[in-house]
Protein backbone atom coordinates (compact mmCIF):
# COMPACT_ATOMS: atom_id res chain seq x y z
CA UNK A 1 0.00 0.00 0.00
CA UNK A 2 1.21 3.43 -0.73
CA UNK A 3 1.02 6.43 1.56
CA UNK A 4 -2.01 7.95 -0.16
CA UNK A 5 -4.04 4.76 0.31
CA UNK A 6 -3.15 4.59 4.01
CA UNK A 7 -4.12 8.25 4.44
CA UNK A 8 -7.48 7.66 2.70
CA UNK A 9 -8.25 4.62 4.86
CA UNK A 10 -7.35 6.60 7.98
CA UNK A 11 -9.62 9.48 6.97
CA UNK A 12 -12.53 7.17 6.23
CA UNK A 13 -12.06 5.39 9.57
CA UNK A 14 -11.91 8.70 11.43
CA UNK A 15 -15.05 10.01 9.69
CA UNK A 16 -16.92 6.78 10.51
CA UNK A 17 -15.90 7.10 14.16
CA UNK A 18 -17.07 10.74 14.27
CA UNK A 19 -20.39 9.82 12.67
CA UNK A 20 -20.96 7.12 15.29
CA UNK A 21 -19.90 9.41 18.12
CA UNK A 22 -22.14 12.31 17.12
CA UNK A 23 -25.04 9.94 16.57
CA UNK A 24 -24.73 8.85 20.20
CA UNK A 25 -24.36 12.32 21.73
CA UNK A 26 -27.35 14.30 22.98
CA UNK A 27 -27.76 17.61 24.81
CA UNK A 28 -30.86 16.42 26.65
CA UNK A 29 -31.64 13.45 28.85
CA UNK A 30 -33.98 11.71 26.40
CA UNK A 31 -33.34 8.63 24.29
CA UNK A 32 -32.55 9.63 20.68
CA UNK A 33 -34.19 6.46 19.32
CA UNK A 34 -37.49 6.02 21.16
CA UNK A 35 -37.81 9.30 23.12
CA UNK A 36 -37.87 7.62 26.55
CA UNK A 37 -37.50 10.48 29.10
CA UNK A 38 -36.10 8.18 31.85
CA UNK A 39 -32.90 6.43 30.68
CA UNK A 40 -30.58 4.77 33.20
CA UNK A 41 -27.14 6.21 34.04
CA UNK A 42 -24.17 3.97 33.23
CA UNK A 43 -20.39 4.29 33.54
CA UNK A 44 -18.57 6.22 30.81
CA UNK A 45 -16.01 4.35 28.75
CA UNK A 46 -12.92 5.13 26.73
CA UNK A 47 -12.40 8.66 25.45
CA UNK A 48 -15.73 9.91 26.78
CA UNK A 49 -14.12 10.10 30.25
CA UNK A 50 -12.15 13.09 28.96
CA UNK A 51 -15.29 15.11 28.20
CA UNK A 52 -17.87 16.58 30.55
CA UNK A 53 -20.52 14.07 29.64
CA UNK A 54 -22.93 11.59 31.21
CA UNK A 55 -23.56 8.12 29.81
CA UNK A 56 -27.07 6.66 29.61
CA UNK A 57 -28.72 3.39 28.57
CA UNK A 58 -32.35 3.21 27.48
CA UNK A 59 -34.13 0.19 28.98
CA UNK A 60 -36.96 0.49 26.44
CA UNK A 61 -34.94 0.14 23.21
CA UNK A 62 -31.40 -0.76 24.38
CA UNK A 63 -29.73 2.36 22.89
CA UNK A 64 -26.61 3.67 24.65
CA UNK A 65 -25.96 7.43 24.37
CA UNK A 66 -24.12 10.32 25.98
CA UNK A 67 -25.37 13.68 27.23
CA UNK A 68 -22.88 16.54 26.90
CA UNK A 69 -22.93 19.52 29.24
CA UNK A 70 -24.04 22.71 27.56
CA UNK A 71 -21.38 25.42 27.31
CA UNK A 72 -21.98 28.08 29.94
CA UNK A 73 -24.36 25.89 31.95
CA UNK A 74 -23.64 25.82 35.68
CA UNK A 75 -21.90 22.59 36.61
CA UNK A 76 -22.58 20.69 39.81
CA UNK A 77 -19.58 20.24 42.07
CA UNK A 78 -19.14 16.85 43.77
CA UNK A 79 -17.94 17.09 47.36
Amino acid sequence: MNLLTLFAVGCITFMAWLTYLFGAIRFEKRCPTCGNPHPDRIARSGLMKLFTSKAYHCAACGKRFYQLEKIGAPSRQHR
